[in-house]
């Protein structure tokens, strides 16, 4: 993980007023960095703090999974999202995926103020730092293989898999 993290931040929308001012209160940080948001989260978000940030996708629902592909991809380093277990959302499940493959994949997560707090004030948020990654192509393969029998083709379930 270079100095310069790939960061995306995400917040249910109970929690946007608050990520907000978090956001505002540690622009100066975040600006170091490059930032992916999705939806218009963009502008709420970022408002005219002078941040800029990479929108993934205009819609909210495409954009959390799009955040999901790239951090299985290796694009991601940090996953800030101010999630809202009481609310319900049509998002949850993304936001749950996302959680989900951040601990799979080690992704450094913060999903509330405090972990942000603590996340953005580490050592580590600002020199480089090669967390240790699971490889998980034995568990894909399984995963294909149980779904070949269960529901069709790999080719189907890849194209699945890909998208969520």
């Amino acid at each position: 993980m270079e100095i310069q993290k790939r960061i995306a931040l995400v917040a249910c929308d109970a929690q946007k007023r608050d990520f907000m001012i978090w956001i505002q209160q540690n622009a100066g940080k975040l600006s170091r960095h490059r930032l992916y948001v999705c939806g218009i989260d963009n502008e709420i978000l970022l408002g005219d703090n002078g941040l800029l940030a990479e929108q993934v996708f205009q819609d909210g629902l495409w954009g959390k999974r799009y955040l999901t592909k790239l951090m299985i991809d290796g694009g991601l380093d940090v996953i800030i999202c101010f999630w809202d277990p009481v609310s319900v959302s049509p998002y949850d499940v993304d936001i749950d995926e996302l959680i989900c493959m951040a601990a799979m994949y080690n992704v450094v997560s913060a999903t509330n103020r405090a972990s942000a707090d603590f996340l953005i004030s580490s050592t580590h948020f600002e020199q480089t730092y090669e967390p240790i990654t699971r490889n998980y192509s034995n568990y894909v393969k399984q995963l294909f293989h149980y779904s070949e029998k269960m529901s069709g083709s790999a080719s189907e379930m890849n194209d699945f898999i890909l998208i969520t």
